[in-house]
C-alpha cells in the first residue's frame, strides 16, 4: 500500500473520530446563537431545526474531507523521504489509533443511546403513575357552609370522591377577603376508602369574632359585623413510600411546596353576622 493511501485511510479515521464532535459543537454552537440573538424565548419556526443540523452537517463533512485530505497530502509527501519504512509505520499506527479512537466514541454513543432510553423509560412510567394516582385521588366533589342553632356555631360539610385507598391531609382557612387576612385555620388527617365521604367540620363563631376583633379591630372598639367570609379546604394525599418511588421528582417537589395537580381544592364564601362587645 502507497503512503498516500495509508495516510489517507488514517485521516479518514481520524475524521470519523473528530468530525462528530466537531458537528455537535458546531450545532449547539448554532442553536445557542439563534436562542440568544434570533428567537430567544419566542417559537422557533419549523425551519430552524433543520438549518441547525445542516450547519451540522456541513461541518462533519468538512472536518472528514480535511482530514482525510490532509493525510492524502502528507502521505504523498512522504513517499520519496530516505526510509519509508518509518513513515511507514508512523501511519499504521495513526490509522490503528484513529479506529481506537472512532471505535470508543462509537461505544460511547451506542452506550449514551441506551442510558437515553432507559432514562426515557423511567421517565414515562413516573408519568404513567401520576396519572394514575390523578385519576385515582380523592377529590372535593362539594363544599358546602351554614350555620348551626342559634348561630354559635358554623358548619362546613365537605363530600369527597376517589377510588385510592390511604391517608390524606386536609387543610382549611377561614379568611376576611376583604381585608385580606385569615381568621381561623387547622388541619386534620382521613384515612379514606374507596368511594364518596362526608367529612364535616365545627367552626365556633365566638372564635371567628375574636379573631376579627385581633387581626381587624386591632383588639379594641365594639362592632356590629355582618359580613361575608372565605372558606377555602384542600385535600392533599399522604404518599405512601411506594407511591413517592414511582412519581416523578418534580411532582414530589411541587406537592412540598403545595403547588401539585395533585391537591384537590375548594372554596365558598358565606354570610355570618356576630357583635363585637367594648371591653370593660
Amino acid at each position: 500500500m502507497r503512503l498516500r493511501s495509508l495516510y489517507m485511510l488514517a485521516g479518514g479515521a481520524w475524521g470519523l473520530a473528530l468530525a462528530p464532535l466537531a458537528g455537535f459543537g458546531a450545532g449547539a454552537f448554532a442553536a445557542g446563537v439563534a436562542w440568544l440573538y434570533i428567537f430567544g424565548d419566542d417559537p422557533w419556526p419549523a425551519a430552524a431545526g433543520p438549518s441547525i443540523l445542516a450547519v451540522a452537517l456541513v461541518v462533519v463533512g468538512a472536518v472528514l474531507a480535511a482530514c482525510v485530505g490532509g493525510g492524502y497530502l502528507y502521505g504523498r509527501s512522504r513517499e520519496g523521504v530516505p526510509r519509508p519504512l518509518r513513515a511507514r509505520r508512523r501511519g499504521a499506527a495513526l490509522l490503528a489509533a484513529g479506529l481506537a479512537a472512532a471505535v470508543g466514541l462509537m461505544v460511547l454513543y451506542v452506550g449514551s443511546l441506551g442510558e437515553q432510553t432507559r432514562e426515557r423509560q423511567a421517565a414515562d412510567e413516573d408519568e404513567a403513575a401520576l396519572a394514575q394516582l390523578l385519576t385515582s385521588r380523592h377529590g372535593i366533589a362539594a363544599l358546602q357552609v351554614a350555620p348551626v342553632g342559634d348561630g354559635e356555631l358554623v358548619r362546613a360539610s365537605l363530600r369527597v370522591r376517589g377510588n385510592r385507598t390511604g391517608l390524606y391531609r386536609l387543610r382549611w382557612t377561614v379568611g376576611e377577603p376583604a381585608y385580606g387576612v385569615i381568621l381561623q385555620e387547622d388541619s386534620l388527617e382521613l384515612d379514606l376508602s374507596p368511594g364518596e365521604h362526608s367529612v364535616a367540620l365545627q367552626i365556633s363563631t365566638a372564635d371567628l369574632a375574636a379573631a376579627y376583633r385581633r387581626a381587624i379591630l386591632e383588639g379594641r372598639g365594639a362592632a356590629i359585623v355582618d359580613t361575608f367570609l372565605k372558606l377555602e379546604a384542600t385535600l392533599t394525599p399522604v404518599l405512601s413510600d411506594t407511591e413517592r418511588s414511582t412519581l416523578p421528582e418534580r411532582e414530589l417537589r411541587n406537592l412540598r411546596l403545595g403547588y401539585s395537580r395533585l391537591i384537590a381544592e375548594a372554596q365558598t364564601d358565606f354570610a355570618l353576622s356576630f357583635t363585637i362587645r367594648a371591653r370593660p
